[in-house]
């Protein structure tokens, strides 16, 4: 029985709801890891200094705390940081030293 199984695939991705559901959790974890990549690049140019990451004290500090409140404040930050970056981004458009390609002249 498990042989068939393993042929079929998972049965739960037989309906078309759980197929959009996975489709749209697999593109909002690659946006998540693409924004954090983008915002840990931008901390890094910004400041040449792996310390301000923060990756260590993070880590040490995060092991003292509950896993529920871990997450909390992990989500939170994320969308501080989203905000941040959109207003970053929102205002270095119009100062930017890099041509937009969007506004051709």
């Amino acid at each position: 029985m498990l042989e068939a199984t393993a042929r079929r695939g998972p049965s739960a991705l037989k309906f078309h709801n759980a197929r959009l559901f996975v489709a749209g959790q697999g593109l909002s974890n690659i946006g998540t890891f693409s924004q954090i990549v983008a915002l840990s690049l931008l901390v890094l140019q910004l400041t040449d200094s792996g310390l301000a990451l923060g990756a260590l004290i993070v880590g040490a500090a995060i092991d003292r705390w509950s896993p529920r409140a871990a997450i909390g404040l992990g989500a939170s930050t994320a969308v501080v940081a989203g905000l941040a970056l959109l207003v970053i981004a929102a205002r270095s458009r119009s100062t930017s030293r890099f041509p937009d390609p969007l506004n051709k002249p």
